[in-house]
């Protein structure tokens, strides 16, 4: 076997597993976003769409949260390194159930109960934590 056939495999291996941390840390990312969001109607939950170097637009279909971590995972399934992976809902009052619960100019309590400190923020509190369990996963595999 010649030096660089070992560098092939070597950089082959490399970059398998980037894609495996990367695809990883999508799927627990938007696994989070999705399980932490509050449902009423299940509307903003099903909102959650992913999608690789295109930011998606659509509103999700009415789905389970299963469904929805499922669709994630349909998504990310082919990134690879290099690649951009959107998490996104275009549900029209996400960005007021992301802001948690608070008073308005009025005084009037706005937002969810159900996720005070938001979703997206509290899952960014624990970044490190997907990024450990991601690079756990990847260094795991091939």
């Amino acid at each position: 076997m010649s030096f660089s056939v070992d560098l092939r495999r070597f950089r082959d291996k490399v970059e398998g597993r980037q894609g495996i941390f990367l695809r990883k840390l999508a799927l627990d990312i938007g696994s989070s976003v999705v399980l932490m969001t509050p449902v009423d109607t299940g509307r903003a939950r099903a909102g959650w769409l992913a999608g690789v170097n295109t930011a998606p637009t659509a509103i999700g279909d009415m789905a389970t949260a299963q469904e929805v971590i499922e669709r994630i995972r349909q998504s990310v399934g082919n990134a690879k390194p290099g690649d951009t992976i959107f998490l996104v809902n275009n549900v029209h009052y996400i960005t007021i159930l992301e802001q948690g619960r608070f008073a308005d100019s009025d005084g009037i309590m706005r937002g969810s109960p159900q996720a005070p400190s938001g979703m997206v923020a509290e899952t960014l509190r624990r970044f490190q934590h997907w990024v450990d369990g991601a690079a756990s996963t990847a260094r795991r595999s091939l």
